[in-house]
Formats: C-alpha cells, sequence, structure tokens
C-alpha cells in the first residue's frame, strides 16, 4: 500500500516491477513526416503497442504533408488520440513543427515580424586591409553598424585609440593599427524554420504567441483529455538562437539587439551596446569579465521570466507537466551553437526536468563521458525540488547500425544517473524520400531486431517505474561551476559535450575527475546551481538545505573563479553552524565578474573551511569522515555506477551499473535483515542474502562488463502491518532471512567451478536468410530539360532536380513546409516538365534469376521500363512503405548490362528521385570493381558481405538440432558477434536475447523437450547497409547525421572496395555446456 507520504510499500512495488504501466514504459518521438492517414496511424501505434511502449509524442518533421495546426491537423491527431486510448496508451504533445521550440512551425514568427532573433558580430580587421572608402548616402542610414573602435593589440588586450563610429570611413585611417567592428546580424530565413527567421524567446509577446497559437490549440480541441491520456507537453531545443539557428552561418556572434539594450539598461544600470567587444575579447579599458556575467545573467533572467515562467504556469492551470530539453551542450560556459546560460536552473520549472543523449557509440572503449555532466545536473534539480519524473530524449542520430547492446548499455547509463523516463528517438511513419535519413536510427517494424526489442522494453519499463518511485536524499552538495562559463569571452572556444568534447578554457578537467572521483566511490551527490541555491538555498542547524535536500558537507573546486556573492553569504552563514565546506585549492577571485579576493580570503579563513591539494585527497576525506550507504572490499573503477532509492517501511532499491570496461569480483557491504534480487529482464524477484543477525550483511558484487543489478535491501526487519511478530509470516522472504543468518540463497558466481559443465560445438547444419536479398542502385544517368548528367549521385540528382524547378534544395530534406506552401506549387508544372532517370546493373554471365523485384518509390507515377520492356506486374507486397510499389523484372533481365528506365511526364513535388531496390534470391559479388548480380551460393559462417549479402538487412537464421535427454541442465552460449541483435529461437519460438547483460550463456534447458530439438539461432543485420551511409570517408558509426549521405562522390560510380559496410554475420564457435540435473 502507499503511505500518507505518496510513497509506495514493497509489495505495491513489486507489482509495478512484474507490470508496469504504461505510463512508465518509453514512448518514442514518433515523426510525422507523410501524409497520416489513418491506416498509417493504427498500424504506428498498434507495432508500438505490441513491442512494449507505453505511448508516444506526435512529433511532426520535415516531410510531413499534414498542414501544421489548422483543422485538418488537429483531425488526424484526435484520430491518433483516439486509437491511443484504445489500446490504452498515452498519447503525449511535442510543442513545434520540428525543432527549436518557439516559432511555431512558422505561425509565431508571421505573427511577430518586430520579434526575429537577432545576433551581433564581432569581428577585427587589420589596418592594411581596411577599406577606408566613405559609404554611400543612405536616407536610412547604416542600420548594421552597432559600433567601429581605432585600437592596437597589446599583451593579451585589446587597446583602445579611438570610437570611430560616427567618422566618415575616410578619417579612420590612422587612428589604430586595427579596427574592432560590431554589427547586427539581422534575422535569417531557413527551410528548417518554415522559411521564416526564429523568434527571440527572450521577448515576453513572444512567448505569449506561442503560447496562444500552440498550447492553446491543443487545449481547445484536447484540454478534456490533458493529465489522463495526455500525460505531458514536449518542448526542444528552446534557446537564444540569434540570427541563424544553431549557428549554421559559422560566424561568431551572440543573440543581442537595441530591445535586449534597453533592457539591460533597466535592469543594470549601463549600456551593453558600447561594451560589446568585451563580451569577445579583453579590452584594456572595460571591466571585461564583470560585462560578460551581466550579459549572461541579464539573458538568464529574460529567459526565465519571459519564457520558462509563463509555460510553467500554463502548464500547470492545464494539469498537463512540461518536459523536453533544452541546450545543455555548451557547459560549462553559456554558448554552444546557441546561447543557453545556466540550463540547470530552468529545470526548476519542468515538471518532468529533461536532457537529450544523442548518438549510441557512448561508453564504448571508454567508461564515462563529459556529458555525464548533463545528467547529474538535471537529477541534481530533480531530487532538490521532489519531481518524479526525470526525463531523457535517447539514441537520437545514433545510425542505423546501432543496436539492441547499445540501447540497452545507454539506458543503464541514463537510470543510473537518475533518468527514469526514456523517449527514443525516433519512429518513422514514412520511409520515402530523404525521410529515411533524417537523423536515424528509427525504432519501428521495418527493422530486423523489432521482435528482439520488446523484451528490452520491458527492461527498461520494468527500471523505469520502480526508479520514480520513493525518494532519494544525498548528504553531499556539489557547487556547479557555471558561473565561472560566465566570464570567460564569445569565441570559437566551446564545448560540445554531445561529441565528448570540452572547451579550453575554463579548464574544467579537475572538477570533472572530482566528480568521477565521487562517483566511483559511490558517494551520494548533488550539484548545485548557484541560482537555484540564491532562489532556494538556506541554511538550517548546520545543513545547507535546498527544498527537499539537506546537504551535510558542501564541496567547491578551485576552478570555480567566478561565484555569486549570494553563494558566498549563504556558505559563510552555513560555516557559521558548524557546517563545512571542503575545497580542492582556493576557488576566486571574481565575485559576480568583479575582482573580490578579500571575500575569498575571509571565506578561506573560516575553521570550517577545509582545503584539500588534490581531488584525491578530498575523496580520502570523505571516505575517513562520513559513512557511506555501502562500502566496497575494494575501490571500484570509474565506470562502475550505482544508484539509491528510498521506500517506505525502510526498504532501499540499489541499481548498479558495469560500463568500466572490465569485469567486477568484489563485495558489498549494507546495513540490514536482508536482500532480494529484483530481475528486470523478467520482473521476478527472490531472497538472496541473510544477514548476520546484528544487522550487517556482505553481499558478492559480480558484474561483468556491461552487465547491471537491481537489488532491493531491508534496512529494517519489517511485518505485515496489523500482525504480530512472527504471526502468519511463515515462508516470507524476512522470516527465511531470519531464520538462516549469514546465509545466501543462491550461489553468486555466474559459473562456479563445481558446476563440472561439459562443453560441446553446436552443429549448425542450415543457415538462411528470413527475407529476400536487396541491391539499392544509387547511381544514374539523370535527363531534365534536354540535358543528361551521367553516372551521378541519385541524391545528387535529386537536389538537381528541384533546382531546376524553382526550390534551392529538396523541400523535404530537412525543411519544414508552411501550412501548405510545397504542394500548392505543383500548379505552375504543366505537362512535359517532368524529368528521367536510367539506373544501370550487371548480371553474370550464365545467371538466369528466376524472380527480381524492383522496388520504386511512388512507382504509380512513373512510366518504369527494364532494357526496354515496361514493368507492368504489380508484386502485391509491402516493403518498407506503403508508397514503394514493386515489380517483377525476371523475364526482362539479361546477362551483362541491364538498364531501368523511369520517366515522369510532370514534374510534381512529392517526386523525390531517389535509389531504387532489387530485391530477391540473387547474390550481389564484387567483381572486376563493380558489383554484379550472381547466383547466391549455400552460407556458412563467416560474413554475409563476402557471401553474396552486402546490402541486407535483414536477420539470418542458424539452425541446428540438440539431443535432449530429459534429466540435464543445457545452456547455449554464443560468441559477441558484429549483430545488432541475436536471440534464440527453439521449437520455431523466440526464447530470449544473448549477451545483453555481458556475454553469458544462456540455460534454455526449460524450453527443451526430450529427443531432438531444432534449435536456431538468429542475427539481426542492419539498415546501415542497405540505406547507409555508404560514402563517408569518416565511415561513422553509431552516428547518422543528413549531410553524411551527401558525402557521396557526385558522378562516377564507386568501386565496391569504396563502399562502407559491416560485416554482419555469425563467425565464432557456438557452445553446449551441460551438466548431469537441472541446474
Amino acid at each position: 500500500m502507499e503511505g500518507e507520504d505518496g510513497m509506495k510499500g514493497v509489495d505495491e512495488l513489486k507489482n509495478l516491477f512484474e507490470n508496469p504501466p504504461v505510463e512508465y514504459r518509453t514512448a518514442p518521438l514518433w515523426v510525422w513526416n507523410g501524409d497520416m492517414t489513418e491506416g498509417e496511424i493504427e498500424k504506428s501505434l498498434e507495432e508500438l503497442k505490441s513491442h512494449g511502449f507505453g505511448g508516444a509524442f506526435v512529433h511532426p518533421r520535415p516531410g510531413m504533408r499534414v498542414s501544421y495546426l489548422d483543422e485538418k491537423w488537429f483531425q488526424s491527431w484526435g484520430t491518433a488520440l483516439e486509437k491511443a486510448k484504445a489500446l490504452g496508451m498515452k498519447l503525449n504533445i511535442y510543442d513545434e513543427n520540428s525543432y527549436p521550440s518557439g516559432f511555431g512551425g512558422g505561425h509565431v514568427s508571421a505573427a511577430l515580424p518586430d520579434c526575429l532573433a537577432e545576433s551581433v558580430e564581432y569581428h577585427v580587421v587589420d589596418a592594411k586591409d581596411m577599406d577606408f572608402v566613405d559609404e554611400k548616402d543612405s536616407w536610412i542610414g547604416n542600420k548594421e553598424l552597432i559600433g567601429a573602435y581605432a585600437c592596437d593589440r597589446g599583451e593579451g588586450k585589446m587597446i583602445l585609440r579611438e570610437e570611430v563610429t560616427d567618422l566618415p570611413r575616410s578619417q579612420w585611417k590612422g587612428k589604430g593599427s586595427c579596427f574592432a567592428l560590431v554589427k547586427q546580424q539581422p534575422s535569417q530565413t531557413e527551410g528548417w524554420l518554415a522559411g521564416f527567421a526564429n523568434v527571440d524567446l527572450l521577448r515576453p509577446e513572444v512567448t505569449e504567441k506561442f503560447l496562444e497559437i500552440v498550447y492553446d490549440g491543443y487545449a481547445k480541441h484536447f484540454g478534456k483529455d490533458f493529465g489522463d491520456t495526455i500525460q505531458a507537453i514536449f518542448t526542444d531545443e528552446p534557446s537564444m538562437s540569434g540570427s541563424s539557428v544553431y549557428g549554421r552561418d559559422g560566424a561568431v556572434n551572440l543573440p543581442l539587439n537595441h530591445w535586449f539594450g534597453y533592457e539591460f539598461q533597466k535592469r543594470k544600470g549601463y549600456s551593453i551596446m558600447g561594451c560589446i567587444p568585451a563580451l569577445f575579447e579583453d579590452w584594456e579599458h572595460l571591466d571585461n569579465r564583470k560585462i560578460r556575467h551581466d550579459y549572461y545573467e541579464v539573458v538568464q533572467e529574460l529567459w526565465t521570466e519571459n519564457f520558462l515562467m509563463p509555460i510553467q504556469e500554463w502548464s500547470r492551470k492545464h494539469h498537463l507537466p512540461f518536459t523536453g530539453h533544452f541546450m545543455e551542450d555548451g557547459w560549462p560556459k553559456p554558448f554552444y551553437a546557441v546561447v543557453a546560460p545556466g540550463v540547470m536552473s530552468s529545470y526548476e520549472y519542468q515538471d518532468w526536468p529533461g536532457i537529450d543523449l544523442l548518438l549510441t557509440g557512448r561508453l564504448k572503449g571508454q567508461a564515462w563521458e563529459v556529458q555525464q555532466i548533463s545528467m547529474l545536473e538535471v537529477m541534481s534539480a530533480a531530487h532538490q525540488f521532489g519531481k518524479e519524473r526525470v526525463f531523457c530524449e535517447a539514441y537520437g542520430a545514433g545510425g542505423y547500425d546501432s543496436g539492441l547492446e547499445d540501447y540497452k548499455r545507454i539506458g543503464d547509463y541514463l537510470f543510473v544517473n537518475g533518468v527514469n523516463y526514456i523517449n527514443p528517438h525516433l519512429t518513422y511513419t514514412s520511409y520515402i524520400g530523404a525521410r529515411k535519413r533524417d537523423h536515424p536510427q528509427s525504432f519501428d517494424w521495418r527493422q530486423s531486431w523489432w521482435e528482439e526489442f520488446t523484451q528490452l522494453n520491458d527492461y527498461l519499463g520494468r527500471l523505469s517505474a520502480v526508479l520514480s518511485q520513493g525518494e532519494s536524499e544525498e548528504r553531499i552538495l556539489v557547487i556547479n561551476p557555471t558561473m565561472t562559463g560566465y566570464i570567460y569571452p564569445r569565441n570559437e572556444d566551446s564545448s560540445q559535450l554531445v561529441y565528448n568534447e570540452m572547451a579550453k578554457e575554463p579548464d574544467m578537467w579537475g572538477y570533472l575527475h572530482m566528480v568521477q572521483e565521487l562517483r566511483r566511490r559511490q558517494w551520494d551527490m548533488n550539484l548545485g546551481d548557484e541560482v537555484i541555491i540564491k532562489r532556494h538555498g538556506k541554511a538550517v542547524k548546520g545543513k545547507l538545505e535546498i527544498v527537499k535536500q539537506k546537504y551535510e558537507a558542501v564541496i567547491l573546486h578551485q576552478c570555480m573563479e567566478n561565484l555569486l556573492p549570494s553563494t558566498i553569504s549563504l556558505l559563510k552563514e552555513y560555516m557559521g553552524q558548524g557546517g563545512k565546506v571542503l575545497s580542492v585549492g582556493k576557488p576566486g577571485p571574481y565575485l559576480a565578474g568583479e575582482e573580490m579576493w578579500e571575500v575569498y580570503e575571509e571565506l578561506c579563513a573560516s575553521p570550517m573551511f577545509l582545503e584539500f591539494s588534490t581531488e584525491g585527497q578530498l575523496v580520502e576525506f570523505l571516505d575517513k569522515e562520513y559513512n557511506k550507504h555501502f562500502t566496497t572490499k575494494e575501490i571500484l573503477p570509474i565506470g562502475m555506477e550505482s544508484i539509491r532509492r528510498e521506500y517506505r517501511d525502510g526498504q532501499e532499491l540499489y541499481f548498479f551499473t558495469n560500463h568500466s570496461g572490465q569485469d567486477i569480483c568484489t563485495e558489498a557491504e549494507f546495513d540490514g535483515y536482508g536482500i532480494e534480487k529484483w530481475e528486470p529482464w523478467t520482473g521476478k524477484t527472490e531472497p538472496w542474502i541473510a544477514g548476520n543477525g546484528e544487522g550487517k550483511m556482505c553481499m558478492p558484487l559480480e558484474l561483468k562488463q556491461g552487465e547491471s543489478l537491481l537489488i532491493c535491501v531491508y534496512r529494517k526487519a519489517v511485518f505485515n502491518r496489523g500482525q504480530a511478530e512472527g504471526e502468519g509470516q511463515e515462508g516470507t522472504a524476512l522470516v527465511w532471512w531470519m531464520k538462516h543468518p549469514g546465509s545466501l540463497s543462491v550461489q553468486p558466481c555466474h559459473y562456479p567451478a563445481d558446476r563440472d559443465l561439459t562443453t560441446e560445438i553446436f552443429a549448425m547444419d542450415k543457415i538462411y536468410p528470413e527475407e529476400k536479398n536487396v541491391w539499392p542502385l544509387e547511381y544514374c544517368d539523370f535527363y531534365i530539360d534536354g540535358e543528361v548528367y551521367k553516372d551521378c549521385s541519385v541524391i545528387s540528382a535529386g537536389y538537381k532536380l528541384f533546382r531546376k524547378r524553382g526550390f534551392l534544395a529538396n523541400p523535404w530534406d530537412n525543411e519544414v513546409q508552411y501550412k501548405t506552401r510545397t504542394y500548392e506549387r505543383n500548379r505552375f508544372y504543366p505537362e512535359g516538365s517532368g524529368f528521367a532517370a536510367v539506373y544501370h546493373f550487371r548480371v553474370d554471365k550464365g545467371f538466369c534469376p528466376k524472380s527480381v523485384e524492383l522496388a520504386v518509390e511512388y512507382g504509380g507515377r512513373y512510366e518504369i521500363s527494364i532494357n526496354g520492356h515496361p514493368a507492368n506486374e504489380r508484386v502485391q507486397e509491402y516493403f518498407l512503405d506503403g508508397l514503394i510499389e514493386s515489380y517483377e523484372i525476371a523475364p526482362w533481365v539479361i546477362e551483362g548490362e541491364n538498364e531501368i528506365r523511369i520517366e515522369a511526364k510532370t514534374f510534381d513535388v512529392e517526386l523525390e528521385l531517389e535509389p531504387v531496390t532489387l530485391r530477391g534470391d540473387f547474390g550481389v559479388y564484387a567483381d572486376g570493381g563493380e558489383w554484379v548480380m550472381k547466383a547466391a551460393g549455400p552460407l556458412k559462417k563467416g560474413s554475409w558481405k563476402s557471401q553474396g549479402y552486402p546490402f541486407y538487412y535483414g536477420a539470418m537464421l542458424y539452425e541446428g538440432t540438440i539431443s535432449y535427454s530429459g534429466e540435464e541442465y543445457v545452456e547455449l552460449s554464443v560468441p559477441k558477434e558484429e549483430a545488432t541483435a541475436v536471440s534464440v529461437r527453439i521449437g520455431g519460438e523466440n526464447r530470449g536475447n544473448l549477451n545483453l547483460n555481458g556475454v553469458h550463456g544462456k540455460e534454455i534447458t526449460k524450453w527443451l523437450e526430450q529427443g531432438d530439438n531444432r534449435v536456431a539461432i538468429r542475427v539481426c543485420g542492419s539498415m546501415k547497409n542497405y540505406i547507409g551511409p555508404h560514402f563517408d570517408p569518416a565511415r561513422p558509426r553509431r552516428t547518422a547525421w543528413p549531410d553524411m549521405w551527401r558525402k557521396a562522390p557526385k558522378q562516377g560510380h564507386p568501386s565496391p572496395e569504396d563502399y562502407d559496410l559491416i560485416d554482419y554475420g555469425l563467425t565464432g564457435k557456438v557452445e553446449l555446456r551441460r551438466k548431469a540435473g537441472k541446474g
């Protein structure tokens, strides 16, 4: 039962764990990138529901053909909502048409053309390169130039000689060796923003209009479902973008205009407009650090007051939790490609604070990542404010080659760092045209691992359910040094946490190492944001309190060059009550950007301020002076992490993960009476460790690399309420523990020596593909307007096609349609405005395929021929997308060169020129510098690529027979292979995944029948080999951005060795391990 404090007891917790409700299951960004028919909506939701998802966030994205926010949009949304209700799913709102949030798919930008985002650009020109010719007179004047300064370069600082802004250029000559120019950058329109420029989110009228157009639109249509089927509203990367969203123009600039200048003047009492150069580098006559600090402080204040607080107020009024994520990649600086100061302080205003964790190669070959700081920020804020859900958009742009091992490893990493709601990025509806290249992976039914993913989804859902309950109390507060980032100049030196890259200045590596040391020593800690501390921090009886948390120790670091005066004041009050401040080196000397050594000297002079020379010394002090929740026999390596949740009646859940790169074998000691092992793969719980009768327990902590462990620790001897001690308790876990002090209920080791397992090789007698082979033809001869472009990349030809018809680029490729403007252009294309493409492929001499299917996107809109013969025989089979049509062309395929021609008589904006695909029972081999279709030979162990399946994206089955006596233990062991998933099928039934929790054998005894059993190992490939990217010279792994496809040679078909293809396939020995008796 749930207690008066809202905390759940262990029985209810176990029910949640066994059958996690939909609100705790993963919910992907469900991409609406097509027509969104009722059939497509139903298909998508049914697939998600049947594979373990709890719901979805409806995510409009490039390629969507429904007019955003009109009645048809809400009608389609309503259809999806009713289907979600029927399936018992959640359907959530995404507050933008693509991203970043705020421009409302162009509607907000169109309504407020005077509130578009602008930037200032700063650059210095040597006098010898300066143009001293007077500008032509203009009756409107020079609106771009904000300031011009004649100057010289000194040692580390610019020296002002004279401001020359208002002088004619001809009079600038001789006034300085160089000139610093500050110019206003006008707002830039972009296809990504529906052809508009971004809006300035610091302005109150922008948020008002955004709420009116987007949020109120959903409330009007679906408000009665808020807080029920509609569980939350998601905002995506709102920030201060300046004139060019995500810094696409490549300029070093900052969002700033005259409107901001006036707001700054009101708040700080001086004009920022004449101080702009100090934001970019040091000037001798300016108080550089103070100016920078003031700039970012005002930005943060306006952001909070004019964007965050109104949305929080709206969300609470409508009982709809506000979630999503900001641009947290620039830490510790307040800028990245955009400006986003003090991101951690923004989490106060979200009901489900969230982050983004892109890519899927994380923790492969390394034990930690700098972006862990983002997880610690959001976890800390959530714990401080008592927020139940902590959100993460995960796996984005992770590449088609990512697989279940990646999703499990990253999911564990998120959970152990405080996240408890996973939002997979993304699930495509359509694969037509450029949509298939829109930052994949896609979590959908076209993936070979789709069935295997259900088991992992259950695992993630169970962890989410239990880690969302209870409370987490931390005793150590580590001040987050974001204010130090405020005082550094805007330049090209910025962090990109998404790529594991840190800015050179300020140097935060010592701080990060200290945090990592605290994590690996299993200390309970939070980060402290100074803005949050200023609003909510207080000293009470020797502890520093931030809302729900009460800290016994506060940690500083010498990298903290700049703190807020409010932080210093609170620390002095806290130390005055006996609280300890521990510091690696001395912080300072800046206070809100002003140099104040004396304040820091006073702080450090307190007897409660303890200084340490190194991070290691500080952690050793903690180990001696404070008690941990558990101790380990040996110090654990970096990458061995844990998180703790407290529940009613004294139970605690601990979740451990091992991504250290090594196997862990040690012991952990806890206070308490018993430990249960909770298995997230099955939802089962069982007694494991009994105490020694004196409230102590020793537990084997043995985790292979990639393995995780969930345990429940009983701190107290808890009995059912209303019963006397021991009454009616026979058979319960606690009674077992109390009767068997010091005992283990199960053997802890994975492969104890006394098992006497015999090993044999699993003999495979049949290897075969589940699906037809594929061959994408990615080069063509392109015909348009009487011109011919020979042997060119299809993607390049597609761009040329749209440019020939009046577009800057493919309007569906990373561009958002405003209303139905793209469609409306179709009326200007008469008959004869079409185009043609000819694709070539070679067939080996003597090979006559029985069946070859040609798959063409929008095939019904083309005239299609093979070697001059019309392709008329339609194949009624779904392949990837309902808009892909297939034709049987085997009768017309010949030895040697073959030619496929597709021709559209009239141009249509829907017709993106794309590769066509050949499918069938054939092999594709490298021969003579080109790919050639040949007869497929018998498959064997080894890479599929060299066996005629270089582009195959499905699964292969490796079958054999296992004889079973009926009275023995049998285990199957498969080596770690290049695959997106590996599972075992017995008697045709899926019996689970292999090697997802470290590399172990899998017991299969219970599924075997006496006698011979047909067993198949299912090895999954990926769409990386089919869709690509195939020609990026960097050969990226576990990442995919649209630009990677554009790196293909524009003309001249690459040879097979130039293709970037992965060697999928089972190569190692598969073993059977047996032992007499059933375990």
